[in-house]
């Protein structure tokens, strides 16, 4: 019943129903015509830039006279450590007189407000007078310890801000192992 003979191979039915067959597996050129296109133009866009990329540098030369600033660069540090009653702000710094100044807040019975408070005033007043000394210094390296909480790296942030543009953050192993 459903098992072809082999006359039906050669029947006129077994010949359309194949040839229908054939004509719904026709493949869709559109979209490689449309892919084919977008390579050629990249092709040849992306060859017209290679006139570009063929320019040669000069050599280049080492200059022989000596700088008149040797100074060895100043790099001032502002550590923030958080102890038990506490907060230590440390700012020190290289160069040609290297030196350190370390202020503490203590916070016994204070909010959180007024711990913000106090250490964004004492960091601000230690940059000022940093600023003083080296008039010329922009850029000021804070970080706090792993113990400090994020609150506190933002305060003093704030306070340091009018008189140091440039902030650079410090990872807190490294304040860990100064303080």
């Amino acid at each position: 019943m459903d098992r072809f003979s082999p006359e039906d191979f050669f029947s006129d039915d077994y010949i359309q129903m194949r040839k229908s067959r054939r004509q719904t597996s026709e493949m869709n050129l559109y979209p490689i015509i449309d892919m084919m296109a977008t390579i050629i133009v990249f092709l040849v866009v992306s060859t017209s830039f290679t006139a570009f990329t063929k320019h040669t540098l000069p050599p280049s030369g080492v200059s022989t006279l000596a700088s008149q600033n040797d100074t060895k660069p100043l790099q001032p540090m502002l550590m923030i450590a958080q102890r038990s009653e506490e907060i230590v702000l440390d700012l020190s710094w290289q160069g040609a007189s290297p030196s350190s100044k370390r202020e503490s807040v203590s916070i016994r019975g204070l909010s959180d407000a007024k711990i913000s408070e106090a250490v964004r005033t004492r960091a601000g007043n230690l940059v000022a007078a940093l600023r003083k000394q080296f008039p010329s210094e922009k850029t000021l390296q804070i970080g706090f310890s792993s113990e400090s909480k994020y609150q506190l790296l933002i305060s003093a942030m704030d306070g340091v801000q009018p008189e140091m543009p440039d902030v650079v953050l410090l990872d807190y192993f490294s304040v860990d192992a100064r303080l």
